[in-house]
């Protein structure tokens, strides 16, 4: 699910809050040492993303954001601010040349030549909350 976020909006508000959980408070944020990425740069993208980025060839950004049963990846274009809303189960992420992720059919690719080696520590950590979400399962196994 990819909804505009730009303005409040009630009934978008509980539909991501019921799919990922509602945002951590500020005190859970501080004992978790942070809850989001640095901005990454989106190098490539599935065709669902082209009326979620900006049209020009200036560089495109995403950052993502931990949430209790899942992620929101934030993107921007001109004056509006979009989420992409993963929740962990059908989240996938490649670590390679690019930082890929992938959902429901629909993928970014970020470029993981990031200044800033946060993102590596925030990666570990965000896969180390999806696979104690998704333990507490029941898969069906």
């Amino acid at each position: 699910m990819i909804a505009e976020i730009s303005f409040k909006n009630k009934k978008i508000k509980e539909q991501i809050d019921e799919l990922v959980g509602k945002p951590y408070s500020f005190i859970d944020r501080i004992k978790k040492g942070g809850i989001g990425s640095t901005r990454m740069i989106i190098e490539e993208c599935s065709i669902d993303f082209h009326p979620y980025l900006t049209d020009t060839n200036k560089l495109k950004f995403a950052s993502i954001e931990i949430r209790p049963k899942g992620i929101l990846v934030h993107l921007n274009k001109n004056y509006s601010h979009f989420a992409w809303v993963i929740p962990y189960y059908k989240l996938t992420i490649y670590k390679s040349k690019h930082i890929s992720i992938h959902a429901d059919g629909s993928f970014l690719k970020c470029s993981n030549k990031s200044i800033n080696t946060n993102n590596d520590k925030f990666l570990s950590k965000l896969m180390e909350y999806k696979n104690e979400n998704l333990s507490g399962l029941n898969l069906g196994i």
